[in-house]
């Protein structure tokens, strides 16, 4: 852990480390008032439960419970991602599709990556993709088909981020920046300055 600081400016801290198979990184202004491996340590398990929830690569998540129909109880936060994914399938004419499990699967992308795709599977496989085959009523997820799986890596992460984010809004911590990832977020300034972001080898 580290401080911040300039004579007469905002006094910041900053946190990093390795969440969902990548870094992460926090800096947030301090005055003293929030401790910051506490702040860490809070920080970790809301990632921790992201993923219990989430995950393709927990084997106990929810999501991958619910892919291979164990249950049918999603749980708040997938919940919340799932109506966001929806919105966003509306947004963009169904080019935003989280139901594309068992495409993303043959190509070998994903916790299995081994590749089988061909040409001829392309028509099967289209008969379980489609966000219109899923959703969640009274509290359960309904699928026209038990085939059907959910991918949600092509938003988690950023999500994960607005979630980070929502904490420290709700600590009234009023300038900060998030990082998971690569997936970045800032809120407020540092002492009156922009945010500087560097990429690496952009």
């Amino acid at each position: 852990f580290s401080a911040i600081s300039c004579k007469d400016q905002p006094v910041y801290s900053n946190f990093n480390g390795f969440v969902q198979g990548t870094t992460y990184s926090i800096i947030f202004e301090n005055s003293g008032k929030y401790d910051v491996s506490a702040v860490q340590n809070e920080v970790e398990k809301i990632l921790r439960d992201f993923d219990m929830s989430l995950s393709l690569y927990e084997d106990s998540s929810v999501l991958c419970r619910l892919n291979r129909n164990e249950t049918d109880i999603p749980d708040d936060l997938f919940t919340e991602v799932f109506k966001r994914s929806k919105e966003l399938s509306a947004l963009t004419g169904g080019a935003f599709d989280v139901t594309v499990g068992p495409l993303v699967k043959a190509w070998g992308f994903g916790p299995d990556a081994r590749k089988n795709f061909s040409e001829s599977d392309k028509d099967s496989l289209m008969q379980i993709v489609g966000i219109e085959k899923v959703d969640i009523l009274d509290g359960r997820l309904i699928k026209s088909d038990p085939r059907v799986s959910l991918d949600f890596n092509a938003i988690a992460q950023g999500f994960s981020v607005d979630i980070i984010c929502r904490y420290f809004d709700e600590k009234g911590i009023k300038s900060y920046l998030v990082e998971i990832g690569g997936e970045l977020r800032v809120k407020g300034d540092k002492g009156g300055d922009f945010w500087k972001i560097g990429i690496d080898r952009p």
